[in-house]
């Protein structure tokens, strides 16, 4: 099992690259938390499926691109997955992920459009089911540090 990090915030900045049609896509992403003007910035990489679709939501104005989010990546700072939160507690709008930092493709659990309020609805129960089931065959796991009391 492998330790995942988590950053909530949203996209400040992002530089993304394509060498040729054939090659992964790579994005350097800079993630600020715009509630917590204390809390640093965090600059992250997204390769593969999450790198296109960052990219492509970047280039709209859907309300997705301004919601913040949790975002998971590992200890070489490679994204591992976005997870939108709705207005329930504890049930996301929406999840992007990959099982690994490399993947070409990102599967999406929940609506497959932008979300485009700011007020998203928690994902259905059969999106939910399989998000799960991806999320227990996946080896990268967040487990929440404890606050020292």
């Amino acid at each position: 099992m492998k330790k995942l990090y988590k950053y909530t915030g949203t996209i400040a900045s992002i530089t993304y690259r394509k060498n040729s049609p054939d090659a992964l896509p790579f994005l350097d992403l800079t993630l600020h938390d715009m509630g917590d003007h204390d809390k640093a910035p965090i600059r992250i990489e997204a390769l593969g499926g999450l790198a296109d679709y960052i990219n492509s939501l970047y280039c709209t104005d859907a309300e997705e691109c301004y919601l913040t989010a949790d975002w998971y990546y590992d200890n070489m700072l490679d994204l591992h997955r976005i997870e939108i939160p709705s207005t329930e507690p504890g049930q996301p709008a929406k999840v992007i992920a990959q099982h690994e930092s490399i993947c070409p493709t990102a599967d999406i659990f929940g609506p497959s459009e932008y979300i485009k309020t700011s007020a998203p609805s928690p994902m259905g129960k059969e999106q939910l089911l399989a998000w799960e089931a991806y999320s227990a065959a996946d080896n990268y796991r967040y487990t929440a540090r404890k606050a020292d009391a």
